[in-house]
């Protein structure tokens, strides 16, 4: 890179990545509270910084947030909030929605959507969202279309936290 580092470098990489937690208060307690109870989601900066993300759960029993456990019999539905780039609200339309269900080895998708995500019916398992983002508002920064084609495609852009949905006889019946 012209700067001398490697492109790959860890100060480089780790400057385009953030963690955002989900706190009420700006307070060391309520941040190491928020850590502790998965209420966080990882973020790929280098692409734009997101707002109006949101991932929840709304049950019989009430709203329950990222890193929380949730009894099937409370019938969850999952609901992800669609983001923007914080500069460019019109950046919203470039943004897909993907519920992942974790497995064994493989993290199996469950729905996609291109504005707002809402599941139920959902069997018990880990689920998070993944935000993909095709960063079309960088294209007049390149010198060519060529250019731009090569560079502005889909990628990750935000990873949530875990939300689980749990059968209260299976826990029972392995102690958790």
């Amino acid at each position: 890179m012209p700067d001398g580092e490697r492109l790959d470098s860890y100060r480089r990489f780790m400057r385009w990545f953030s963690n955002h937690l989900l706190v009420t208060e700006m307070t060391p307690a309520a941040f190491k509270d928020a850590l502790r109870n998965g209420r966080t989601y990882v973020v790929a900066e280098g692409i734009g910084t997101p707002a109006g993300f949101d991932f929840y759960a709304e049950t019989s029993a009430g709203v329950k947030d990222l890193g929380q456990t949730i009894e099937a019999s409370l019938a969850p539905k999952l609901v992800a909030k669609k983001p923007h780039v914080v500069e460019y609200p019109g950046t919203a339309a470039d943004v897909r929605l993907v519920l992942k269900r974790i497995g064994d080895q493989t993290a199996e998708i469950v729905k996609e959507s291109a504005g707002d995500l809402e599941a139920e019916g959902l069997a018990p398992g880990v689920y998070y969202v993944e935000a993909a983002f095709t960063p079309n508002y960088l294209r007049p920064l390149f010198k060519s279309k060529r250019v731009a084609d090569q560079y502005v495609k889909e990628f990750t852009w935000i990873y949530s936290g875990a939300i689980r949905i749990n059968r209260r006889d299976i826990d029972d019946y392995f102690g958790r």
